[in-house]
């Protein structure tokens, strides 16, 4: 059994091709899954905001 440099420099390359493949098909995927997300994420964040404006006391000199 022969294997020659330029055989296996041709096998080492094409695992990283496909992992390459497997990644960018995984990107539309992970795009669409964080633009679902978002409005979750937004209503956390909104909701968090409203409290903090709930008890808001503006801090006078008179203390009123």
């Amino acid at each position: 059994m022969l294997i020659t440099a330029k055989s296996t420099r041709r096998r080492k390359a094409k695992y990283p091709a496909k992992a390459n493949a497997r990644l960018r098909a995984a990107v539309p995927w992970l795009r669409a899954y964080t633009v679902s997300l978002a409005p979750v994420f937004q209503f956390a964040l909104d909701a968090e905001f409203r409290q903090s404006q709930l008890n808001y006391q503006p801090i006078t000199s008179n203390g009123f």
